[in-house]
């Protein structure tokens, strides 16, 4: 075939994808700018045509069966797209995986609040089922720091609004996000956001530099301090400590995790809590 099934730069999928179809529309981040993020660094930007897209997706019948239902489509904000270019996208991928119904992006706040609600459900109807967006933290001064481009305030409107279009919103935190310094705010803060924002899933990663990253640079500056274990454990119970009145499901087992923890709050959080101050215990 002219056009073999190929991902250009680092191409990276949330863990809940792991058995999804991996397909491109959009190569590297149209923000880029987050100080933690060296994943699009090397990838200059562009967005495929309707044409270059349904080629790329016709090339990637030679890896997948053409009958799987979960699509993901990267890279880092494809929500930041116009209304019938999305539209269009999911049809095109339709035309060859028939049986497609639950479609995953990842997205920005700014991506969803641009949208109208019905524009989102129409968005909703196509299949997209789940949203991913990176919260990072739910405190003000942290985000400007790190160049997020958002507040907490529109990460807190926008999964509302996505939510309340029918489409789940799956929100990471990021535990050392703050360094050393800022720890307790961040982690009181991004507690809160979570409760007041209600995402149907939420995730803790911890902060692993890349290197090229700004915050890669500031730690070797000792401008930024990375926290300990024991610290990174202490951060996550406390912003565990401050999730409230919300049902969702919680997830920090992802690889960057020192301890992996997972259930449904809030069910499930004294025993979270409990496993936590166990750990704890252990690291003396």
């Amino acid at each position: 075939m002219n056009n073999p099934y190929q991902l250009i730069g680092h191409v990276i999928r949330p863990p809940a994808e792991h058995n999804s179809v991996i397909l491109q529309l959009m190569e590297g981040c149209p923000h880029n700018k987050c100080t933690f993020c060296g994943t699009y660094r090397e990838t200059k930007f562009k967005v495929k045509t309707d044409d270059e897209f349904e080629q790329h997706v016709q090339s990637a019948l030679n890896h997948y069966s053409a009958n799987k239902k979960r699509i993901f489509i990267s890279d880092g904000d494809v929500m930041s797209l116009p209304f019938l270019k999305i539209v269009s996208s999911i049809n095109i991928v339709k035309k060859y995986f028939s049986n497609a119904g639950k479609f995953g992006f990842y997205s920005r706040a700014e991506g969803i609040l641009k949208f109208s609600k019905n524009e989102l459900q129409a968005i909703n109807q196509a299949g997209v089922s789940t949203l991913y967006l990176g919260l990072e933290s739910g405190c003000d001064d942290t985000l400007i720091k790190i160049n997020k481009g958002s507040t907490a305030q529109d990460m807190i409107d926008a999964v509302k609004k996505a939510q309340e279009c029918g489409i789940k919103c799956s929100v990471m935190g990021l535990v050392g996000i703050a360094g050393k310094e800022n720890s307790k705010k961040h982690a009181e803060m991004t507690g809160k956001v979570f409760s007041e924002m209600k995402p149907r899933f939420i995730s803790l990663l911890t902060l692993f530099p890349a290197k090229g990253s700004e915050i890669y640079d500031e730690i070797n500056n000792k401008s930024f301090t990375m926290l300990s274990e024991t610290e990174r454990l202490k951060e996550t119970k406390e912003i565990l400590k401050n999730i409230n009145n919300t049902k969702s499901i919680f997830r920090a087992d992802h690889a960057s995790n020192l301890l992996p923890l997972s259930g449904t709050l809030p069910k499930d959080k004294a025993r979270l809590l409990s496993e936590i101050d166990l750990a704890l215990q252990y690291l003396g």
